[in-house]
């Protein structure tokens, strides 16, 4: 079974489920510690995943999920049970690739799709690209702007800005580079409606792939 075959056994998460889900994202970490304070930020995908809110267990080359009874913050991206997280939330999950890591992100997967019942694949590509968005640390309050850090990333988002001037985000941004006061209390409620808007638009296409022939 397929990625698309998978997503169109899976009920469509509601507008409340979603809407819901967005608070969690925005609140699940400190971003605001771990984010890049400019664009492009870092890369937030979004999608339905039929094991949401499971456990998932690497045995040898074997991928085993499992639903959790208890809560358990390092095997879902929250402290929900299985059932809990289902029941707010849907199917719905996300995954990140933050430029501030060592390494670049792998992923999202998929358990159970393909051949290999025990295997795990790759988001497709296009749907990694379609269902992404891009997030800084003002998703929550309150990032330490004037830290050495933000010196920096801000000499590197200049230089971005210069190269990408038709980012919609780059002039709101420069505001905040020439010391913006009252940037971060408008800039949360920006990022986290850009969370719900995406997800949004993956659920319409979610219900697209659905009633495809």
């Amino acid at each position: 079974m397929n990625y698309v075959e998978l997503v169109a056994a899976l009920p469509l998460p509601t507008p409340e489920q979603t809407a819901a889900f967005a608070r969690h994202v925005a609140d699940n970490h400190s971003w605001y510690k771990h984010l890049p304070f400019f664009p492009p930020g870092a890369t937030f995908v979004f999608f339905l995943n039929p094991h949401a809110g499971e456990g998932v267990e690497r045995v040898g080359d074997r991928f085993v999920t499992r639903p959790l009874e208890e809560g358990d913050y390092f095997r879902h991206h929250s402290r929900f049970t299985t059932a809990l997280y289902l029941k707010r939330f849907g199917h719905w999950d996300y995954w990140v690739n933050n430029p501030r890591a060592l390494r670049p992100a792998e992923g999202p997967f998929l358990y159970g799709v393909g051949t290999d019942a025990d295997g795990r694949e790759p988001l497709p590509d296009d749907l990694k690209r379609r269902w992404s968005c891009g997030l800084t640390a003002f998703l929550k309050l309150s990032p330490a702007v004037g830290s050495e850090t933000f010196h920096s990333e801000r000499e590197a988002f200049e230089e971005y800005a210069r190269q990408n001037p038709a980012d919609l985000n780059v002039e709101r941004y420069l505001e905040l580079a020439r010391g913006g006061d009252s940037f971060a209390t408008t800039e949360i409620h920006v990022q986290r409606q850009l969370v719900l808007q995406t997800l949004m638009a993956v659920r319409d296409d979610c219900a697209r792939l659905r009633s495809a022939p």
